[in-house]
């Protein structure tokens, strides 16, 4: 069975998770785990493939939430193949998961007095503009 197929049951499965929960996982498949994983069989990946995908999204660009929304879904979808049979190997043991860490937030700066911008933004402020 391929990955896409096994996913597709998966995803069927996740009966529990809200619409937003699915929409998230659904995005995910198809944006990061089936243009990668869709096409192999089911139990044939192993850690190494699994580093190769991780390390792929790095040198992509991805966000390291988008880096590690991807790796903990397919760590589930893995997970449960490996528990029901078509993996006999666990394909996640030894990698190293993205470090995504929430707490560290950027915000932008204040906008300058002379922004163009600055209007705009204060309008959507609730407070009223000054001159």
């Amino acid at each position: 069975m391929q990955f896409s197929a096994y996913a597709a049951e998966w995803l069927k499965g996740q009966r529990h998770q809200g619409p937003p929960s699915l929409r998230m996982l659904e995005s995910t498949l198809k944006h990061h785990l089936l243009p990668t994983f869709g096409s192999r069989r089911a139990g044939t990946s192993d850690h190494k493939v699994v580093e190769a995908f991780v390390g792929t999204m790095e040198r992509d660009g991805a966000c390291l939430a988008a880096q590690t929304r991807a790796f903990v879904r397919l760590k589930m979808i893995l997970l449960d193949a490996h528990r029901l049979g078509p993996s006999e190997n666990n394909p996640v043991d030894g990698v190293q998961p993205p470090q995504y860490d929430p707490k560290h937030a950027v915000i932008p700066p204040r906008p300058a007095p002379g922004d163009p911008h600055r209007r705009r933004r204060r309008a959507f402020s609730g407070r009223p503009p000054n001159g």
